[in-house]
């Protein structure tokens, strides 16, 4: 009886020793997997500055896909210029005829554009050291524009459409605005995001951060149909490779 009661101590113990054996080893290859993954996001931020993983997705949630709308850029009904007056009208959403424009500001304030179901299409601080300044974008008669009562006026005009490597903060089209190629980002200064969206797939996103003579530089490849989003930094140059 005894010896009966020794083999099923030892059972238990085997088999204990067993199920703390096989946690310790999925404890283990959990960390590694998350080291594995940590250690590839830094190689291909290092590699090119291009971010990825959650930072990524948090940057890029709840974009409209309406930034890859055709858009009439003739300018045809566009109006010449239009006022909007934030701090006397705190909360009023504004549409505009359909056509490319840019925004200037006086003073410094946040500005949301959103599509007609009020899906955001680009945000950014308009003014100052703080923000860009301006804002060039592509808007339908169904989109909206508010701006915060840190603006005293912004002022919208309409622009035309030129192939160029000198982009400002808004939305670019490749093929429209951007010839397609490859080419290394230069030329700004401040921090902010290089968004390359294409319909169906991943947008790609390289973060820029420069000040004086030290700045990240991606290289990026540009294919027609793509759209740009720059945030963050008010003008850069895209130099072909």
């Amino acid at each position: 009886m005894k010896g009966t009661t020794l083999k099923m101590s030892n059972k238990r113990y085997s088999l204990l020793f067993l199920i703390v054996g096989i946690v310790v080893l999925l404890v283990i290859t959990g960390c590694r997997q998350t080291q594995l993954g940590e250690t590839e996001k830094i190689k291909t931020f290092q590699n090119n500055y291009e971010l990825v993983g959650e930072e990524k997705a948090q940057i890029v949630a709840g974009i409209s896909s309406h930034i890859f709308d055709e858009i009439d850029r003739s300018n045809e009904e566009a109006l010449e210029e239009f006022v909007i007056r934030p701090s006397r009208e705190v909360g009023q959403l504004h549409s505009l005829p359909e056509g490319r424009y840019q925004l200037h500001p006086e003073y410094s304030g946040n500005v949301y554009i959103r599509d007609q179901d009020g899906t955001l299409i680009y945000h950014s601080i308009l003014g100052s050291r703080y923000g860009v300044e301006t804002i060039t974008i592509d808007l339908k008669e169904t989109f909206t524009i508010e701006a915060d009562g840190g603006l005293t006026w912004v002022y919208i005009y309409p622009v035309e459409t030129d192939i160029t490597n000198e982009l400002t903060a808004g939305i670019w089209k490749v093929g429209l605005d951007v010839a397609p190629g490859t080419y290394q980002v230069t030329e700004y200064s401040g921090l902010g995001y290089f968004e390359v969206w294409e319909l169906n797939e991943e947008p790609r996103l390289y973060e820029l951060i420069g000040s004086g003579f030290n700045q990240t530089n991606p290289e990026v490849t540009l294919e027609e149909g793509q759209v740009i989003r720059l945030t963050g930094v008010s003008s850069l140059v895209l130099d072909p490779m």
